[in-house]
């Protein structure tokens, strides 16, 4: 323990040595400020340290000038009520630091980090914690070229109830950092010229209590929750960098008044969001989460606050202000509960829109879905398609594969569905999905756990979220050509799970054509059930399904399989054992191309009208093994192929792991 009398100053210097502070730590008890210092050379050498380590305080009215050296806190040491100076370094001359391991705590203590050519630096490790610190990252008077000032976050450390001020400069700016798992609690985060950075944090990001400033915040793909402080504040700069998106959280207002391009999406999940600038919610889908939350919209010049690509959500008990004049926002699609609306003008009874509804208020209005160009007529095509089956491990989880044709991308939804099957009264269901996305040569694999870890804010814009946080999704804009998808448990568990592909777009260059699901069969509510929705037009559609087994190169596969396709009702429309059996169905299936290489295989061919189908895979005589179910949507008449072991251009054929 070091103890100040009553009527000494002094300061200690820790020049090129160390010194260790245990016990107690510092108290100081003369009423004056006592100084500490740390310093190394301007070249290569040993720069001094002081650490505090145990419980160790650096207690009250003590002043830390940390000098091309640092000092370290560890174990459960505090930096009590100290001041820390971290000044800059001379040319490649580190800057000072002060850093913190284990559980220690920056306590009430202040920071400040100068900038320079070496700028001054504040860092947390391990469990380490902010506490209710006050930090000051300054590059204002930095020279042109320097390096960045900044606090940083690693490993499980927490911004805890700190206050963070990052000022702006010519070139550089004072900076706040969140790396790996770290947190930011309820952390004041203020940008005066400075930022924020999450780019390489892990997913799903980070919590913070406030925003507010001037400055930049660089998302890359990760979720920023602003407002477990409650407080209400006023940011002025650009959230951008990156796919990631924003969550307004806590009872607070907080008011974007800057452009922002982040393309995750915005999320209103309590208090109030207020935008006040066009372009002011990025370029992803925007949705109002909870009952009781509010979205305000006032003051942009063009009224172009949500993207015109992006859908636009709420759900009842939430409110979307819209307080504003003139034109009307202009948004890709409407969602109110999950249902998405009829094309049209939105407003509130005060609005006069043609369209009106109780979470609207204002004068403004929205315009939902309109088409500035003639639209082409809408042809029957499928637009969902999901599979129901037992998934195991190995070789038996499910494999889904489906193609993509034409000559434009598809906005697509892929979800892995477990846990929330047990509501609709299925036994057995899979308690932890895990879904995986691969395509063609080229394509990056995407991969998802729990559906809120990655694409939270773009999901539930979609109007189709999980139920169960533990499920699984996956949202992708995907260019023509073969993809599967893997459902499989996490840890290896098994059970009934389901895949779902859901077509989301409007654009009518490319269709989903077909999904074809490898997995178990077993009997009872363990058989193969395809589901298949057919919309997007008025018109008939022509469909193949098949069931194989034998052919597929697979231990213990399905010995012979039976399909039924049944309708919305369960009503059946057609079943079949042997593909050859009914002659005029075999030869439109040969003509398609599609005829199974086993004559004990099955397939039906059907043209049906817009609505919701199930084809039902099982095996002959209660028969289980690995099936393969099939879904062709319009497949095209014509000479035979040849035949191809794993597929063909007109076909996905095997589903590959």
């Amino acid at each position: 323990m070091l103890a100040a009398s009553a009527a000494a100053a002094f300061a200690i210097s820790s020049d090129r040595q160390d010194l260790t502070i245990s016990g107690a730590g510092i108290t100081n008890n003369s009423g004056l400020v006592q100084n500490f210092a740390t310093d190394g050379p301007n070249g290569a050498g040993h720069r001094g340290t002081i650490s505090f380590i145990g419980g160790a305080k650096a207690g009250v009215q003590t002043v830390f000038a940390n000098v091309r050296a640092s000092t370290q806190f560890f174990d459960y040491s505090t930096a009590d009520s100290g001041v820390f100076v971290n000044h800059s370094g001379i040319d490649l001359v580190p800057g000072g630091k002060t850093t913190f391991y284990d559980n220690s705590t920056a306590g009430n203590a202040t920071f400040t980090n100068e900038c320079s050519k070496v700028s001054g630096t504040t860092s947390f490790y391990d469990n380490s914690s902010a506490g209710t610190g006050n930090f000051t990252n300054n590059a204002s008077s930095c020279p042109l070229i320097c390096a960045t000032a900044n606090t940083s976050f690693y490993d499980n450390s927490t911004a805890a109830s700190g206050v963070f001020t990052s000022n702006g400069g010519a070139q550089v700016v004072g900076a706040t950092y969140f790396y790996e798992n770290s947190s930011g609690g309820t952390a004041q985060i203020k940008l005066f010229g400075g930022s924020l950075s999450l780019e390489d944090h892990n997913a799903p990001g980070v919590t913070i209590g406030s925003l507010e400033g001037n400055g930049g915040v660089s998302l890359g793909p990760n979720r920023l929750r602003i407002g477990s402080n409650n407080l209400s504040t006023i940011f002025s700069g650009g959230i951008h960098t990156g796919s990631g998106s924003l969550e307004k959280i806590g009872s607070g207002t907080l008011t974007l008044s800057g452009t922002n391009s982040h393309t995750g999406g915005t999320l209103i999940s309590s208090g109030t969001l207020e935008v006040t600038r066009d372009g002011g919610l990025g370029t992803g889908g925007v949705t109002v989460t909870t009952s009781g939350a509010t979205l305000r919209l006032q003051t942009g010049a063009t009224n172009n606050y949500i993207a015109d690509t992006a859908v636009f959500s709420i759900v009842s008990g939430s409110t979307a202000d819209l307080n504003f004049e003139g034109p009307p926002d202009t948004v890709l699609a409407l969602v109110v509960d999950g249902v998405v609306q009829p094309a049209g003008l939105y407003g509130s009874a005060a609005s006069g829109a043609p369209h009106q509804l109780p979470e609207f208020t204002g004068s403004g209005e929205i315009l939902a879905a309109t088409a500035t160009t003639p639209t082409p007529t809408p042809i029957t095509q499928a637009t969902n398609l999901s599979t129901r089956l037992l998934v195991g491990t190995g070789d038996n989880v499910g494999i889904g594969g489906f193609i993509v044709t034409g000559s434009g991308p598809r906005h697509l939804l892929l979800r892995g569905i477990g846990p929330s099957l047990l509501n609709w009264g299925i036994p057995n269901p899979l308690v932890d999905s895990v879904l995986e996305l691969h395509g063609p040569a080229g394509f990056q694999t995407l991969a998802n756990d729990n559906w809120r870890d990655t694409q939270e804010a773009e999901i539930i814009g979609t109007g189709r979220a999980p139920t169960n946080d533990l499920e699984s999704a996956i949202v992708a804009d995907l260019v023509p050509g073969a993809y599967t998808a893997i459902l499989a448990g996490n840890a290896s568990t098994t059970g009934i799970g389901l895949v779902e592909i859901f077509d989301l777009s409007t654009n009518h260059d490319s269709r989903l054509a077909n999904i074809s699901t490898r997995g178990n069969v077993g009997t009872g509510d363990d058989i193969m059930i395809a589901g298949f929705i057919l919309g997007g037009g008025s018109g008939e559609d022509t469909i193949i399904v098949r069931g194989l087994g034998p052919s597929i190169p697979i231990n213990e596969p399905l010995p012979d399989p039976k399909l039924e396709l049944r309708n919305s009702q369960g009503g059946l429309m057609a079943s079949n054992d042997n593909w050859m059996d009914d002659p005029s169905q075999a030869s439109i299936i040969q003509a398609a191309g599609l005829a199974p290489s086993n004559n004990l295989e099955s397939a039906i061919a059907a043209t049906l009208m817009p609505g919701e189908y199930t084809a039902l895979l099982s095996g002959v005589n209660n028969g289980t093994g690995v099936g393969l179910v099939e879904v062709y949507d319009s497949p095209v008449i014509g000479p035979t192929p040849s035949p191809t072991p794993e597929g063909s251009a007109t076909r996905v054929g095997h589903p590959r792991r």
